[in-house]
């Protein structure tokens, strides 16, 4: 049995499948670190919280997400750090390491992203610093070149 070529449509509707889960990956790495990060402090603020849709709407791959949906993955992940931390962290941290190892540009764009919520509300607690700066460089990333990537680039 010989396998006829997948008609082009088909085609370009599975790489856009496979590209849309290797982005949710993404997706999840940059709310598993916001989370970790805006809740350093055990509390996530509301500007905290309002910048969550800011960074989803302005990044061209997060963008495409429902908002409504990336929101309730927040909230979730936020509930499971609050409910069950060691365990919570453990997953959300094997998240930021496994796109930290999987790609390097990616992981800098989800610390970006963290740094921009935890900032947002004008004060960074050295718990947040201290985690971000963990989680940098659990990512493989040098918190301070992330840090000057966010004042240059956003």
């Amino acid at each position: 049995m010989t396998s006829e070529p997948l008609p082009a449509i088909l085609h370009d509707k599975l790489h856009e499948e496979v590209e849309q889960f290797a982005d949710r990956d993404f997706l999840k790495a940059v709310l598993g670190v916001s989370v970790l990060c805006a809740l350093a402090d055990d509390e996530i603020s509301i500007e905290e919280r309002f910048q969550i849709d800011d960074v989803l709407a302005q990044d061209p791959v997060l963008s495409t997400f429902d908002t409504t949906r990336a929101t309730r993955i927040f909230d979730d992940f936020a509930e499971a750090v609050q409910i069950d931390p060691e365990r919570a962290r453990d997953v959300l941290m094997a998240k930021v390491k496994r796109i930290g190892e999987s790609n390097a540009k990616q992981a800098r764009t989800a610390m970006r992203a963290a740094w921009l919520i935890i900032a947002v509300d004008g004060t960074i607690t050295m718990r947040e610093d201290a985690t971000f700066c963990y989680l940098c460089s659990l990512a493989g990333l040098e918190a301070d070149i992330v840090r000057l990537g966010v004042e240059t680039a956003w």
